[in-house]
């Protein structure tokens, strides 16, 4: 089963890897509908430099540290924050994958953990945020759809472990990140995403589109704690 996190959870882990050389300061805001195509429900502005990733939307700001291998998470509704370590997240995907390798073979099945989740060009392209991008058929696991790449739209790996670490921090499960694995291992990046799911045993779908790329530096403000924002402890990890 997937929650309804589940095509935002796709979409921040596929363009997972730092931009290449050149490409570093990047910002790229999209939006998310769900049940209705073009209906928003969430605006979320990324931030890339060459140490820090930003993900901020009206609720929550997620700061990715290089430098200090930590990601914070500022809540703006409960005016809070706390701090992981890299190595925490980590930890929690082996968990995670520990977890799913011990379900019963039922479960296994209704979480699609031994289909191949594969992506097949359509033929179809179109300009999206200023880029050319190629339409693919999403197949296999309990999550559909298509999704266009950007080839034009470059990353790198400068960051090792850094798919791992975005994909535990906004994980809905192994169906989402074996799409965005998938999604990965095209080298574009992904501008449109069309996603059918299931939520408690009902049918739903979901887009999410890109509708800015614009290269400048990482405004200060997005790396500040907000102030009179209380430090919290994180949420506790998996056992």
């Amino acid at each position: 089963m997937c929650s309804r996190t589940c095509v935002s959870v796709i979409l921040v882990a596929s363009i997972s890897g730092c931009l290449a050389a050149g490409s570093k300061d990047l910002v790229l805001r999209r939006r998310i509908g769900v049940d209705q195509p073009g209906t928003v429900v969430r605006e979320t502005v990324y931030y890339w430099s060459d140490t820090r990733r930003v993900a901020d939307d009206p609720r929550f700001r997620t700061i990715f540290d290089r430098s200090a291998k930590t990601v914070t998470v500022v809540d703006k509704s409960n005016r809070t924050y706390y701090v992981r370590t890299f190595d925490d997240l980590l930890r929690m995907r082996e968990t995670l994958r520990k977890r799913f390798e011990s379900l019963s073979l039922d479960d296994r099945k209704s979480w699609g953990l031994d289909e191949r989740v594969t992506l097949t060009p359509t033929g179809q392209s179109e300009k999206i945020a200023g880029y050319e991008a190629n339409e693919y058929q999403i197949d296999g696991g309990p999550i559909g759809g298509t999704v266009w790449i950007a080839e034009g739209i470059k990353t790198g790996t400068e960051w090792p472990d850094w798919e791992k670490i975005e994909a535990t921090v906004g994980s809905a499960g192994y169906a989402g990140r074996q799409l965005a694995e998938a999604i990965n291992q095209l080298g574009g990046f992904p501008v449109r995403t069309s996603m059918k799911f299931t939520v408690a045993g009902r049918p739903e779908s979901a887009v999410a589109e890109v509708v800015e790329v614009r290269k400048m530096s990482l405004p200060p403000e997005m790396l500040a704690i907000p102030d009179r924002f209380e430090k919290v402890p994180a949420p506790p990890l998996p056992r």
